[in-house]
């Protein structure tokens, strides 16, 4: 009888310690996430209306509409405020950023659920008298924070200037899974 109850009492414990599964590692937290070691990328990008450029040329793939330097840039966050836009292919002069890396404030809305994260996006500029680039633009963006996992930050960002409003819908990635940047 003993030895009965003490096949039972094992079976069951193997069942027990079996059934249950580790527990993994935690999720990271939103503010993990914005501040990832690897930085962002622009992976893919869309623009709302189309956006008429200079010789004509309507445009709804923001990827079309970057130059192939500013493509490459990658954003860093920190958890004290600090973004970093690093350029890796310097742009042609007048063309885009010309820095090898730009240090400018970043900020969430709120800090417990945020909706928006005021930031700088690498390709707003401040232009000089004959149409060059001679950096970003002054204002941060108010960039509306669709989704972000430790892999995928999506972002919408509605912009008025004095030809229209156009909405862009953005996402960035760990520079490590974008083709085009590895």
């Amino acid at each position: 009888m003993k030895k009965i109850l003490l096949i039972i009492v094992l079976v069951s414990s193997i069942f027990l310690f079996t059934a249950c599964p580790l527990p993994g590692p935690p999720e990271p937290t939103l503010l993990q996430c914005v501040t990832a070691e690897h930085g962002w990328i622009l992976a893919e990008g869309t623009i709302t209306p189309a956006y008429q450029t200079a010789d004509g040329e309507n445009i709804t793939d923001l990827m079309d509409f970057l130059s192939a330097c500013e493509k490459d840039d990658v954003i860093y966050f920190d958890d004290h405020g600090v973004e970093r836009i690093k350029t890796n292919a310097r742009c042609a002069e007048g063309q885009g950023l010309q820095d090898a890396e730009i240090k400018t404030l970043w900020r969430l809305d709120n800090a417990g659920t945020p909706n928006f994260i005021y930031m700088q996006l690498p390709f707003f500029y401040e232009y000089d008298d004959e149409g060059h680039v001679i950096g970003l633009d002054a204002e941060e963006e108010d960039c509306k924070m669709l989704d972000i996992t430790k892999d995928e930050f999506r972002l919408v960002y509605t912009d008025s200037s004095e030809s229209g409003i156009y909405t862009f819908y953005m996402i960035y990635r760990d520079p490590k899974k974008v083709e085009s940047y590895r």
